[in-house]
């Protein structure tokens, strides 16, 4: 976390000399994000978003600003698109319920998730097989279910 708390000041120099570069924003909502910084970084988060829509990492820290705030809604909201890219993430389903259990009541529809797709591709040899273990099988380890959602480690870029 060192690391990122030294890149900020520059991260964000390099995103308001160039708004429209889009790596400079992910950057600095990244460092943001692995600082658990959610609130300072929303509009970073939102910017990632106006240049990646689907990008995880940006729409979850902008659900735990949006959380932090209190806009119960726009935070939900927000969780749901994340949950769309890993339902089978068990510790992002467990918050986005706990969440949504304190926002809206433990007995509110909106507390309780569906349950996710089966963990199959179309030919997969065994029932039950996790997606993201047959990309990297494939050699695309960073294929359509890598989310990137993972809170930062001490080997992580920043």
């Amino acid at each position: 976390a060192g690391k990122a708390e030294l890149a900020i000041p520059f991260l964000l120099r390099a995103a308001l000399l160039d708004p429209a570069y889009p790596l400079a924003v992910k950057n600095l909502s990244s460092a943001f994000f692995s600082l658990k910084r959610y609130q300072e970084g929303l509009p970073w988060f939102e910017r990632a978003l106006a240049h990646e829509p689907d990008w995880p990492l940006a729409s979850l820290g902008k659900a735990r600003a949006l959380k932090e705030y209190g806009q119960a809604v726009s935070a939900y909201s927000a969780y749901l698109k994340v949950y769309a890219h890993d339902p089978w993430n068990e510790a992002l389903r467990g918050e986005i319920e706990e969440f949504a259990g304190g926002a809206f009541g433990k007995d509110s529809p909106l507390a309780k998730l569906s349950s996710p797709p089966p963990r199959t591709l179309p030919g997969a040899s065994e029932e039950g097989e996790d997606p993201r273990e047959l990309e990297a099988a494939l050699g695309n380890p960073n294929g359509p279910w890598a989310t990137g959602m993972e809170e930062p480690d001490e080997t992580s870029r920043f």
